[in-house]
C-alpha cells in the first residue's frame, strides 16, 4: 500500500467513524429529549424522514415539524415531559461510503424501549427494527440526508 492509498483508507475509516458518531448522537439526543439537537443532525437538503408507523416527512421542514411540533407536546409545553422515556440501542451497523466520499448509506439493527402515550393511553413497549439511512458530507461534516425507521417487532 503506497502513501496515497493509505491516506484514502484512513479517510474512509474517519468517515465511517464520523457517520457512527452522527447515528449515536441521534440516539442520545432522542433519549434525552434534545429535539433541537436532533434537527441539527439533518442536512438542509434532507430528502425525507420516515417512521414506518407514523409517516413520511419531506425536507428539513418536515424534520422540524416532526421533532419540534409533535403530538407529545401539549398546550404551552416546549419540551417533552420527563415521564416520556425512550432508550434507543443501535448496533450491527453496516456503513458504505461512496467512492467520492461525499455520500454514504448505513443500516442499523435497533432495539427500542419506550414509555409514551399511544393513542392517548400511557404505554410501555419494546420495539425492534432497522434504520436504513443515507448521509451526506457537507462542509466536512456528515449529516442525515434520509432517515428511515422500520419496526419489525
Amino acid at each position: 500500500m503506497n502513501l496515497a492509498e493509505m491516506e484514502k483508507h484512513v479517510t474512509l475509516l474517519e468517515d465511517i467513524q464520523a457517520i457512527e458518531d452522527v447515528q449515536q448522537m441521534y440516539g442520545y439526543y432522542m433519549d434525552t429529549h434534545q429535539r433541537e439537537q436532533v434537527v441539527s443532525l439533518f442536512s438542509d437538503d434532507t430528502e425525507s424522514f420516515e417512521l414506518e408507523s407514523v409517516g413520511l416527512y419531506l425536507g428539513k421542514k418536515g424534520v422540524r415539524q416532526f421533532f419540534l411540533e409533535n403530538d407529545l407536546l401539549k398546550g404551552d409545553e416546549t419540551t417533552v415531559p420527563n415521564w416520556i422515556n425512550i432508550l434507543i440501542m443501535m448496533f450491527q451497523d453496516v456503513i458504505t461510503v461512496a467512492p467520492d466520499g461525499k455520500t454514504a448509506k448505513g443500516r442499523w439493527n435497533t432495539w427500542l424501549a419506550e414509555a409514551m402515550p399511544v393513542e392517548g393511553i400511557p404505554r410501555q413497549q419494546w420495539c425492534q427494527g432497522y434504520y436504513e439511512n443515507e448521509y451526506v458530507k457537507e462542509n466536512g461534516r456528515w449529516l442525515f440526508k434520509k432517515l428511515h425507521w422500520n419496526v419489525t417487532v
